[in-house]
């Protein structure tokens, strides 16, 4: 019940912040932008605390919970968080919401890989089976039950991919002429020119920026910006680089006519990725937890 309130109180963090622009501008007229600060102070306790407990709840044996048992139970996920939060910590990372957050996911992590191979060493016990399918038939004959640990293992993933995007974004703009360069990051961008082509009814006008990764890995990006002839708002095509790590953003914010002079915003924020493969397991989960059990509709 807890777990489904403060699903509820998450989703309705996210829901505020998302419409506050508009129902400012409605009410006083002006349009006031909820940033980054609002997500991490008020969405990142909700998400920590219920996380926290999709990690207690398969653990404890309801009306069988023992001091024994809890010690046993929880040992193993503990230890791992203390450490993670441990090496973060060492790292550099210093803020205590990304901290715990992080923690708390770790927490998580354990025990669910506790709950599986639990699962899976009473099943070979029992039939001798290889440890995949083991665990395939397990899933199979425990659809709910599995497939709702997978949902908790996506919800993290997803809280892992904000906490990381958010705490850990870095930003720069950058007015450059043809041929200058900076640094972001591990990346050396260089700005290569500025470039416009006329279109039936829309102008196009775009930028091409050389980035280079300490790593040895070259690409381009092309940011775009569109004006049209019917007097619309300019439009921003923001190029993007993305990668399980991380991804890389450029923004062609503006420009001097007639000097190639351009005004660049770039971004490198982690984890993104993660936010996307987190939903993509999130329905995953939800299928399996919900396919029709045959062997019920037989009997």
């Amino acid at each position: 019940m807890l777990n489904n309130l403060l699903f509820v109180g998450a989703m309705f963090t996210v829901f505020w912040g998302t419409i506050f622009p508009l129902v400012s501008e409605t009410v006083t007229g002006d349009k006031l932008m909820v940033g980054p600060p609002f997500f991490n102070s008020v969405y990142l306790p909700i998400a920590i605390a219920t996380i926290f407990l999709m990690g207690i709840g398969p653990l404890l044996a309801w009306g069988k919970a023992s001091a024994e048992s809890l010690k046993h139970n929880f040992m193993m996920p503990v230890i791992l968080a203390s450490g993670f939060g441990g090496m973060l910590f060492v790292l550099g990372v210093r803020e205590w919401l990304p901290l715990l957050s992080f923690m708390s996911a770790v927490f998580v992590i354990g025990t669910l890989v506790l709950e599986f191979s639990r699962g899976v060493y009473a099943r070979q016990k029992m039939t001798k089976e290889s440890w995949p399918v083991a665990f395939l038939r397990m899933i199979g004959r425990h659809r709910r039950r599995y497939g709702g640990y997978i949902v908790h293992l996506a919800i993290v993933i997803i809280v892992i991919g904000i906490t990381a995007s958010s705490a850990f974004e870095v930003e720069t703009q950058r007015s450059l002429e043809p041929g200058q360069s900076f640094v972001i990051e591990q990346y050396k961008v260089t700005y290569m020119g500025l470039w416009e082509q006329e279109k039936e009814g829309y102008s196009r006008t775009f930028v091409d920026l050389k980035v280079e990764s300490s790593t040895g890995e070259r690409f381009v990006l092309r940011p775009e910006r569109f004006f049209y002839e019917t007097g619309d708002n300019p439009k921003t095509a923001v190029s993007i680089k993305s990668s399980w790590t991380h991804d890389v953003f450029a923004t062609f914010v503006g420009w001097v006519e007639g000097t190639g002079q351009a005004v660049i915003e770039m971004k490198v924020i982690p984890f993104v990725s993660w936010i996307w493969f987190g939903g993509y397991l999130l329905i995953i989960g939800t299928l399996i937890a919900v396919w029709p059990d045959k062997r019920r509709e037989v009997a």
